[in-house]
């Protein structure tokens, strides 16, 4: 479940793909839902082959220092058996560098400006182990099992000045965040042939244990306990089981039924606990509303789904899928049960109008999985305050509707799409007021988001430049909620009305050699909190360039510049005093900074 798919794709040998298909809309015996297209990658009898490959990077994370990842992995088969197994540290891209600057101009010209500047490098030093086989028993049994294990090592350190502006005093801090723990994995499917259909069956299981220790001080030095002066403690288990069953089979020439069960029990321990030194050196925990509970939810989905090929050039998919579900939550403060109960109809059509052209439409109700975190107290690092926790969260329910348009132009050279969406929300989760005066996430009332998403893929061949594919995507959106203080009605938190992404790729095969640029950018965003508003400005895009030569067959040399330009952020904050609309206190300009960082290394096969 948790595994990359790109990185599942990269353990892949080029030579023992046999081909690459690609889906567009719904397909009988699709196990996933896509709104673009599906990618399958066949492989050959090659791929049983014994083969490995081996990756070694270094980076150069500026403050965060210089690194080094790696990752090798193994894969083979006799007979009717194949496996892979793959050990990895890092991850890949495991450094990271923020620079943060802070300025709050209160109301009262009596006041003076606040200035806060921060430094934070941030490294990851997981140990990942993955291994999966895959058994056909016959020409019509198969079974497959993964497992994954990764033992957590994270560290960031953040260098904290704080002054007064027209003062020279200035005030240095220390905060060392750790993240120690593991998490593991176990799933696997079974597929017969029963009769005139196909059984399938799932399982996953995931379980993760992790310690989150935040630790600041008053000095730039080590915290200890002579000079602590907060520190955040949130102990978190996580579990999750899944079995689910379908059966699919013709029920006449045209049309093919299936119907299936999927039951799930998630499980969530979590205890959040805050220290503060106080004037006399003593340390103390603060008491939070409800920082330590337990969560547990029992789902289950009946679905039903038919697909119906009502001519060579048009399929419609109809599902039904009816869920019911019980969450328990147990705590010192909280003892709770509640039930759910949700019917999810979904109509989804596909129609060729000629090789070329295909038009789509979809109709679906959705049904969001709550957050358990947000059931508990928890701290919240980005603005260093307690965030918290709402037994009484259900989850958001949207209406779903979309239709697409897709033309393939002529000799492969591209394609263009359109898509109109309009999601109806109802229950729309966002930031309310929870016990105690804590910000906590809750369910806000009905909210809308419309708009057009266009895709476009080109190849340059056609004017003279080979290799060179170029991939664009523009979305405009509008959004409407109604903010729960002011009544008053407003844009969804967090989500732009305008959003772009380029890529562009030019293989070059005279010269081993090929390269990428990406791009993306986002227009002003509004995120609305109980007693401030932000308003996010992206000052520089993201870029990113990738280039990779091939040094020798079986030799890669891969180099990558991420956040070429820098990434520049500015956030405007309005404080108020207390909830919104209470007054105005102050405007903080928050300026965050993402360096440029420089990956390189080789990637091999043996």
């Amino acid at each position: 479940k948790s595994n990359d798919i790109a990185s599942a794709l990269a353990r892949i040998q080029a030579e023992a793909v046999a081909r690459v298909e690609v889906i567009r809309g719904t397909a009988s015996g699709l196990d996933v839902r896509s709104q673009g297209l599906l990618v399958n990658v066949i492989l050959t009898e090659m791929a049983d082959r014994n083969t490995g490959s081996w990756q070694v990077h270094v980076g150069d994370y500026t403050k965060a220092g210089t690194l080094l990842d790696g990752l090798v992995s193994y894969s083979g088969g006799f007979d009717r058996f194949s496996y892979l197994a793959s050990l990895e540290y890092g991850p890949f891209n495991r450094g990271d560098n923020e620079q943060r600057d802070d300025l709050f101009a209160p109301t009262d010209p009596a006041e003076p400006a606040r200035r806060i500047e921060r430094e934070i490098p941030e490294r990851q030093s997981d140990v990942r182990f993955n291994a999966s086989g895959s058994w056909v028993i016959s020409n019509d049994d198969e079974l497959n099992l993964n497992g994954q294990y990764t033992e957590l090592d994270r560290l960031e350190e953040q260098t904290i000045l704080r002054t007064i502006e027209g003062g020279a005093d200035v005030q240095e801090a220390l905060d060392i965040r750790t993240v120690e723990g593991s998490e593991w994995e176990l799933g696997g499917d079974l597929v017969n042939a029963i009769g005139p259909g196909q059984l399938k069956t799932r399982m996953i299981i995931t379980r993760e244990d992790e310690t989150d220790d935040d630790i600041a001080s008053l000095v730039t030095i080590v915290p200890t306990s002579d000079v602590l002066s907060t520190r955040i403690l949130t102990k978190e288990k996580e579990g999750e089981t899944i079995v689910r069953s379908s059966y699919i089979w013709p029920v006449a020439v045209s049309q093919r039924l299936e119907v299936g069960l999927e039951a799930a029990i998630n499980t969530l321990d979590q205890s959040t606990q805050l220290f503060e030194r106080n004037a006399d050196g003593t340390i103390i925990e603060v008491p939070l509303f409800n920082a330590t509970a337990s969560v547990e939810e029992e789902r289950y989905e009946s679905f039903l789904t038919h697909f119906w090929t009502l001519s060579q050039r048009t399929l419609l998919e109809s599902a039904l899928n009816f869920e019911w579900s019980t969450i328990k939550q147990e705590g010192e403060i909280v003892q709770l049960e509640r039930s759910f109960e949700f019917l999810k109809p979904r109509f989804d059509l596909k129609h060729d109008i000629n090789s070329r052209d295909q038009v789509r439409a979809r109709i679906e109700r959705l049904v969001s999985q709550l957050d358990f975190s947000n059931f508990v107290a928890e701290f919240d690092r980005d603005n260093d305050q307690i965030r918290g926790g709402n037994p009484d969260l259900v989850p958001e329910k949207v209406w779903r509707y979309s239709a697409t348009y897709e033309r393939r132009l002529a000799d492969d050279k591209g394609l263009v799409s359109a898509r109109l969406f309009y999601d109806d929300i109802e229950d729309h989760i966002d930031r309310i007021v929870g016990p105690f005066g804590f910000s906590s996430a809750g369910n806000i009332g009905d909210a809308v988001r419309y708009g057009i998403e266009f895709k476009t893929s080109f190849r340059l061949d056609g004017i003279g430049i080979p290799g060179v594919v170029i991939d664009a995507t523009y979305t405009t959106q509008d959004t409407e909620a109604t903010d729960p203080l002011s009544g008053e009605q407003r844009r969804i938190s967090g989500e732009p009305q305008h959003d772009v992404e380029f890529t562009l790729r030019h293989d070059i095969p005279a010269w081993r050699l090929n390269y990428s640029l990406d791009f993306r950018w986002r227009s002003k965003r509004y995120q609305y909190d109980t007693d401030y508003i932000d308003e996010q400005t992206d000052e520089s895009p993201r870029m990113n360039l990738i280039t990779q030569y091939q040094v020798r067959d079986g030799l890669l040399f891969y180099l990558q510049l991420r956040s070429l330009a820098d990434i520049d952020r500015l956030t405007v904050r309005q404080r108020f005093d207390g909830p919104r609309p209470s007054s105005l206190v102050g405007v903080e300009r928050r300026f965050r900074s993402f360096k440029q960082e420089i990956i390189a290394g080789f990637r091999g096969q043996f």
